[in-house]
């Protein structure tokens, strides 16, 4: 089975650059970003999560590796998903609202991600605690096809599948 995911910004870099808490990159972070292009499922990449993106990919250019070649592969296999058109539904409009216990209840940095990932019925990969604890209970609950999961429970239960 194929599954649609929405990539949070911090999977990028989290991936990319040292979010492990000893400072190195964290592995099942990349794995997930590798896993979904390796088992062509597909992601969902809107003109406001191409922005965030865009941003962190500024913001890691900046940054001096200890481990430059774990993060040149994981940003190989990152543009290899986003460059392959098959693997990226661009929504050209702008994700409705959600009910309003449902939008006070996601925090506002977020709700553009959950947002799109109902419009889509996809499975939102984030290292966000908070995020992932506040879709649980408020967005599950009306949208049961719309799961957050951390990277480790993405690889284990969905991206891993061919």
């Amino acid at each position: 089975m194929k599954y649609l995911f929405l990539l949070d910004e911090n999977v990028l870099r989290h991936a990319v650059a040292s979010a492990g808490m000893y400072g190195k990159p964290d592995a099942p972070t990349a794995q997930v970003i590798r896993l979904i292009g390796q088992n062509c499922h597909s992601v969902v990449l809107d003109p406001e999560i191409r922005s965030r993106y865009r941003r962190h990919l500024d913001e890691i250019g900046s940054l001096t590796w200890d481990h430059a070649g774990f993060a040149l592969s994981v940003l190989t296999s990152f543009f290899g998903l986003l460059g392959t058109a098959e693997k990226v539904g661009e929504d050209p409009l702008s994700p409705p609202l959600l009910e309003t216990q449902i939008e006070e209840a996601i925090p506002v940095k977020d709700r553009f991600a959950v947002r799109a990932a109902v419009r889509h019925h996809a499975i939102l990969v984030t290292n966000d605690d908070t995020l992932r604890a506040r879709v649980d209970e408020f967005v599950t609950p009306r949208f049961p096809d719309v799961r957050a999961l951390h990277p480790t429970e993405a690889c284990s239960g969905f991206a891993n599948q061919t």
